[in-house]
């Protein structure tokens, strides 16, 4: 593990549980503001209740009924008006509370460059410990399927100059391993992965 690029190794940590504090916690906020919400509701209807008791006339009767969700209903009507049977009220489905789990929409990708790259000034000047014989790379993020990326780049859609002109593959050995991710692990991935690949002697360009 110690041994493992920094990309790979933050990888490994999403895998064993991206942000799960932070949905264990919205869920325990979201489930208190709930228990809050149905206290107050359930005060608020017991002392319309007792205000309605005191005001009903001595020929009336109160009736108090409880719903499927355990709130309290009243009603005041006559005592002739009695009914001597109840009708069944029908059961709501609950549906469980579910956590909100990230989407893994975004991946990065590696494009090979040709030779013709390395003169490119740009390229040189952001690596100048490069290893002669390594290529240079452009690295990216993306929403879209890695494949359909490269093709936008090539055709001139949102590209970037450097693949636009030099662009040759992709380099699916480089970064497979670490897709899909949501937007903002792929966000700070992009860094990580052209970071560890400029340590390992490529020309790098993109990964910002």
């Amino acid at each position: 593990m110690p041994d493992e690029p920094f990309a790979v190794r933050r990888k490994i940590g999403f895998e064993r549980g991206y942000d799960r504090r932070e949905y264990a916690a919205d869920a325990l906020t979201h489930g208190s503001s709930l228990v809050e919400h149905l206290e107050s509701s359930i005060q608020y209807r017991e002392s319309s209740i007792r205000h309605r008791q005191k005001n009903a006339a001595d020929g009336s009767n109160v009736f108090v009924a409880v719903n499927a969700r355990g709130y309290r209903i009243a009603s005041v009507v006559a005592r002739d008006c009695v009914p001597s049977y109840t009708v069944p009220m029908r059961r709501r489905k609950r549906t469980p509370l579910r956590l909100s789990e990230p989407k893994l929409h975004h991946n990065v990708y590696v494009v090979l460059l040709s030779k013709a790259a390395l003169k490119d000034f740009s390229i040189m000047r952001r690596n100048p410990a490069r290893d002669p014989v390594k290529p240079a790379v452009y690295v990216g993020m993306t929403g879209l399927p890695v494949d359909h990326r490269f093709e936008n780049h090539k055709n001139g859609y949102k590209s970037a100059r450097l693949v636009r002109k030099y662009g040759v593959r992709l380099l699916p050995e480089l970064y497979e391993h670490l897709n899909p991710m949501p937007y903002e692990y792929a966000v700070q991935m992009e860094k990580d992965l052209a970071d560890d690949l400029r340590a390992q002697g490529y020309a790098v360009c993109g990964g910002t």
